[in-house]
């Protein structure tokens, strides 16, 4: 929907929604609409309406550009309500801090910082639970349908078995972090020497798979091969997810067991630019065929969405057991880390604590605070999450002294 407005592109291109956009909707919008026009069919099970009416596209660009007072006929001489402030929505006056800070971390504008917080605000009160990856998800959706469209879309998602996404849209994404686990026994079927690589580097699965699976890689794949990708996982739902990290793990495998230090890894494994992730396939940096780092990008990217449609022929995905596997890795990597933190998280408040007891250390990071803090820098003064650490957020670098706060964990 949003994408149809004449001035969102001028406006929101700059937004951290479209960071992975590079221009390619500048350029390819009518194409991108057209390729999406399947999703409703997917998930929803129905046609696509088509475009917006002639006076809602007139209504939505006056408001993208700023117009307060909108002059419109509604076709019988009279003005349109108030309807038309935020897409016929109510405005959230006093929202939630998370999900304020989240919109103005999705898009630029007020009016559809404010689109995105009703529409969030009603996804929390639907799943009784809030993730920052839903703000992306959500966002994404928005380009292309009205909020109704996408509060059916993410209810589909989050509540179809098919797709698995409400155990990854939670505060503690417990499912999440079990997935994780269940994809790390994958690899270590499929690569061996991946999987002790990435164990011996202390490389946690649950630190790093959520930009892919709950993120549903918004934040990581350009959104030219995004929606492609997208549209692979409406088809064939949670099992696309795991089909794709295997083929992108085996991708980006030269690269990461020739990668000695922690910081480093996790640059690649975020596919991060600056790692030049994309040599792992044989790319040079000096390859005269690909001229932009864009070009080797996705080139890279068009290889790993191929090796994910055949990635049956290393190892079949779908005949795999969930339940049992899930059931398996909680056993194996994530029951005493857990209820570990569920007893120091959770039942130590319930503690009637002695006066001389040490101050509380569960703590929320302090440069994100959207996650308990699990370490303590010492050059920096400050407690930091798992993520922050590992993407060295601010100030923070990886040769600083670091020290864990006992068996603390995040499980986000």
């Amino acid at each position: 929907m949003l994408l149809r407005e004449s001035q969102f592109l001028e406006l929101e291109g700059g937004a951290p929604l479209l960071m992975q956009n590079h221009f390619y909707l500048h350029k390819n919008a009518t194409t991108a609409w057209k390729k999406t026009r399947i999703w409703t069919q997917l998930v929803l099970n129905r046609e696509d309406t088509g475009s917006q009416s002639l006076d809602d596209e007139k209504k939505a660009n006056a408001l993208s550009a700023g117009v307060s007072n909108l002059n419109i006929s509604n076709g019988n001489g009279h003005k349109p309500d108030r309807k038309a402030e935020n897409y016929g929505l109510k405005i959230m006056q006093r929202p939630d801090r998370i999900l304020r800070k989240d919109a103005d971390r999705t898009f630029l504008t007020e009016p559809k910082r404010q689109l995105l917080i009703t529409l969030l605000d009603s996804l929390k009160t639907l799943f009784n639970d809030y993730q920052q990856t839903m703000s992306y998800v959500s966002g994404i959706l928005l380009l292309f349908f009205d909020a109704k469209t996408v509060f059916e879309m993410m209810f589909m998602l989050g509540r179809s078995p098919k797709y698995n996404m409400s155990g990854y849209w939670r505060s503690e994404a417990v499912a999440q972090g079990i997935d994780a686990y269940v994809l790390y026994e994958i690899i270590k079927q499929v690569n061996p020497a991946l999987y002790a690589h990435l164990q011996k580097m202390n490389v946690l699965p649950d630190t790093f798979i959520q930009k892919w699976f709950g993120g549903l890689a918004v934040q990581v794949m350009p959104t030219q091969h995004l929606i492609d990708f997208w549209t692979q996982f409406f088809k064939h739902g949670f099992r696309y997810l795991f089909k794709f990290a295997i083929a992108l793990l085996q991708a980006l495998s030269p690269l990461l067991l020739s990668i000695h230090t922690d910081h480093k890894l996790y640059e690649v494994l975020r596919v991060e630019r600056k790692s030049q992730f994309w040599t792992s396939i044989g790319i040079k940096q000096n390859d005269t065929t690909l001229t932009t780092v864009n070009d080797k990008v996705s080139t890279f990217f068009v290889k790993v969405l191929s090796d994910a449609n055949s990635v049956g022929n290393l190892y079949n995905v779908d005949n795999i057991d969930f339940q049992r596997e899930r059931e398996k890795a909680f056993e194996l990597y994530l029951r005493k880390r857990f209820l570990n933190a569920a007893q120091k998280v959770t039942w130590q408040g319930y503690v009637i604590e002695s006066d001389d007891d040490e101050e509380d250390e569960f703590r929320e990071c302090e440069l994100c605070e959207d996650a308990y803090a699990e370490f303590y820098c010492e050059d920096c003064k400050v407690h930091i999450c798992e993520e922050c650490h590992a993407k060295q957020t601010g100030d923070h670098a990886a040769k600083h002294t670091v020290k864990s706060l006992d068996d603390t964990v995040n499980i986000d």
